[in-house]
């Protein structure tokens, strides 16, 4: 098993301590994969996490979209709460395009309503 599947284990293990868990979510950074971006997905939309695992969540995925120079705007628009905040705050700071493309696609989405 790779080291990136044990941090997936364990911030997946809801019996596992929090602080652990977000150890294990912050240090998934360094693991760049579709994998490990479908499980900080998977995790950051998992109600039963609390805040400050699914910021944690949204802080790395925001980092390695960043780092992948490609991010998925499906996705952020589903994300919500903290994590979305964090990857919003990513974004913004590093990349001001996509801030602005997200802006126009939420409220483009507005104007339908």
């Amino acid at each position: 098993m790779q080291q990136w599947e044990l941090l997936i284990n364990i911030m997946q293990d809801k019996d596992e301590n929090d602080a652990i868990r977000d150890d294990a979510i912050i240090d998934l950074y360094k693991f760049n994969n579709e994998c490990v971006i479908k499980a900080l997905i998977k995790e950051s939309l998992d109600e039963n996490n609390n805040d400050m695992l699914r910021a944690s969540c949204g802080e790395t995925l925001g980092q390695i979209w960043i780092e992948n120079d490609n991010i998925d705007f499906e996705t952020l628009i589903k994300l919500k709460g903290n994590t979305l905040d964090e990857v919003i705050g990513q974004i913004k700071h590093n990349r001001e395009d996509w801030y602005k493309h997200y802006l126009s696609i939420i409220n483009e989405d507005c104007n339908f309503i």
